[in-house]
């Protein structure tokens, strides 16, 4: 049963520490999508009509937020990845001089 306890802790750790980063983090995509649609119906017209106009400020705006949407999908996987290995090779060591090994 001990054998398992490391990956147990690196598995707790790395979920309290990436789920509420990915939350906040796709919380903020959110925001400013909410806010670019916003802008774009107070100016008028669709996404396709702004481009063609020329306004490529909103342009770049849009792939930003299209950027940091896949950003905030993969870093809290990363940062999960490499909590659950950490902690858990630091565990095992631990386990393994608790014992005695």
């Amino acid at each position: 049963m001990m054998e398992h306890w490391p990956q147990l802790i690196g598995l707790i750790l790395g979920l309290l520490i990436a789920i509420p980063i990915g939350i906040h983090m796709f919380r903020e995509c959110f925001r400013n999508y909410n806010q670019f649609q916003k802008e774009m119906k107070e100016t008028g017209g669709s996404e396709e009509r702004k481009l063609y106009d020329g306004e490529f400020k909103k342009a770049v705006n849009h792939q930003f937020i299209e950027f940091k949407a896949g950003f905030a999908l993969v870093f809290p996987i990363i940062i999960f990845l490499i909590t659950y290995f950490l902690t858990s090779s630091i565990a095992e060591t631990a386990f393994k001089v608790y014992q005695g090994a």
